[in-house]
């Protein structure tokens, strides 16, 4: 039986796919149903009409209302407004949304840079919005919302529903993610939600959106001073060694600054480790800190509440202290331990998961070497942590993750130097799982060769959708980078 990696590794924010409209009659179309009379319809017939004219309108048409929605063209620059929904569908009635005030877990607020919001669309195709995925509070000025990856070739829908008027702002057809993004314009102090799906099979995976120049909740308090103690109190630190054994021990205050945290050193004082998330997503890992000695630093958010969790080498109470600027003779460790792996790098994530996760470890104290390849015994070692192997020290070194892996009948454990390529790296966690058969029809083709002995397992990770940011610039018979197989992880963890 699988045991799955973190929740932490799954993504942040899902949707479901709205479910469809009423089909039109049998030999009745779409279009002649859609624009009968409403007034003259008896209740039966006014439900299928306005089933009919809601699956047109979000059928593959872009639209806005009041000019509230415009394309941007990423090449260019250039801005188009969308078409307006009045000049579309002349007589017709937005259809109704419910909008409900935007959550913690979801919400947005004053990032000009952006912030990613994670969508998955689930087997169900749509023909509208569906449940809200994120949501961020108007600045009066154009907020940007830009899906920045999704699958190869894979064009998603988004919708943006004002939650002030509980009424559609517009809807956006199939978005490319490699070169459009929308702009919307906002009123301060309103809020607004964003919606989205698939129409087409092919278009299922996760996609990352970015929103930029949201603003910020109506009423929110001032700023703390940057000077001084946010937080002081003793806590008690559980035994553990991953980020999965601590306890909650404080939430992080609400700000956009550096946050610093350390444990004060007293004669119960033990290696400690900290951990920052939100309800669903790992932020940062920081293990084996030293009382008195090391501490953390975080930059806060105002957008999001972050649990602060604790755990240590063994059971101890000691005092936690959070603050806005660094005690002295105290060396912060950053979120990032890595000087090799850039913050913006889009496969940070994965890594620190991994990291997190005891998976995969820096090749050096503040080294990860993201483009060093992985060979087929890193891959055996990699598979046994997963599975909760308790690997003994052996000679040569992987001798006991070679025995794993055949005993298992996840690999032959021969040529344990090569690089592994990503076809053998798929093949091997298809053969963990047992060796399922695809959820759907795919071409294993579109991606490259496949080697014969490998089309089975392939075609299972390409109908899963758990290669996307992977298979796009990894070729199936091409090696593997240390970056290459920590994302492979984190999409692996989201296998069904």
């Amino acid at each position: 039986m699988k045991k799955l990696l973190s929740a932490a590794l799954a993504l942040t924010m899902m949707f479901t796919l709205a479910a469809l409209p009423a089909a039109a009659a049998p030999g009745e179309k779409l279009e002649d149903l859609a624009y009968q009379n409403l007034e003259s319809a008896s209740p039966e017939q006014k439900a299928a009409i306005l089933a009919a004219r809601e699956k047109i309108i979000y059928g593959g048409q872009s639209w806005t209302v009041d000019g509230s929605l415009s394309l941007i063209d990423l090449e260019t620059g250039a801005v188009t407004p969308l078409p307006e929904f009045s000049d579309l569908f002349p007589g017709w009635d937005l259809p109704a949304v419910q909008v409900d005030p935007p959550a913690d877990a979801d919400l947005i607020q004053e990032s000009d840079k952006g912030v990613n919001a994670n969508l998955h669309n689930s087997a169900e195709i749509g023909f509208g919005p569906a449940a809200q995925f994120a949501a961020f509070w108007g600045s009066g000025k154009a907020v940007t919302v830009t899906p920045k990856t999704g699958p190869r070739a894979g064009r998603c829908n988004l919708g943006v529903c004002s939650g002030t008027r509980q009424t559609s702002l517009g809807w956006a057809f199939g978005l490319d993610p490699r070169q459009q993004a929308l702009q919307v314009s906002t009123e301060q102090g309103s809020f607004y939600s964003l919606r989205g799906n698939v129409f087409t099979q092919e278009s299922q995976g996760f996609y990352h959106v970015s929103v930029a120049g949201a603003g910020s909740v109506p009423g929110q308090t001032e700023d703390k001073p940057s000077s001084g103690y946010l937080d002081q109190r003793t806590v008690h630190f559980p035994a553990g060694h991953t980020w999965k054994d601590g306890s909650r021990a404080s939430v992080l205050p609400m700000l956009d600054q550096d946050l610093y945290i350390h444990v004060s050193p007293s004669p119960e004082s033990v290696p400690y480790h900290m951990s920052i998330s939100t309800a669903s997503t790992l932020l940062a890992w920081y293990p084996n800190l030293i009382p008195g000695q090391t501490g953390a630093v975080f930059h806060g958010s105002k957008r999001l509440v972050e649990d602060l969790c604790v755990s240590a080498a063994q059971a101890a109470d000691m005092e936690l202290i959070i603050s806005s600027q660094p005690t002295p003779g105290i060396t912060y460790i950053q979120a990032n331990p890595f000087a090799d792996i850039p913050q913006d790098a889009d496969y940070l994530d994965a890594v620190l998961h991994a990291y997190a996760e005891g998976l995969l470890f820096g090749t050096d104290t503040n080294t990860f070497s993201p483009d060093l390849h992985f060979t087929r015994a890193m891959m055996w070692a990699v598979m046994a942590r997963l599975d909760g192997a308790q690997l003994q020290s052996g000679s040569p070194w992987y001798a006991p993750a070679r025995e794993w892996a055949m005993a298992g009948g996840v690999s032959d454990g021969t040529a344990p130097d090569r690089p592994v390529s990503l076809q053998e790296a798929v093949a091997m966690l298809h053969r963990y799982l047992g060796s399922p058969a695809p959820n759907r029809p795919v071409d294993v083709n579109e991606y490259g060769p496949v080697s014969d002995w490998a089309l089975d397992a392939m075609r299972w990770a390409l109908s899963t959708n758990f290669l996307y940011n992977v298979i796009d610039h990894t070729a199936p018979t091409a090696s593997l980078t240390r970056a290459d197989l920590a994302v492979l992880l984190s999409r692996f963890a989201m296998v069904p």
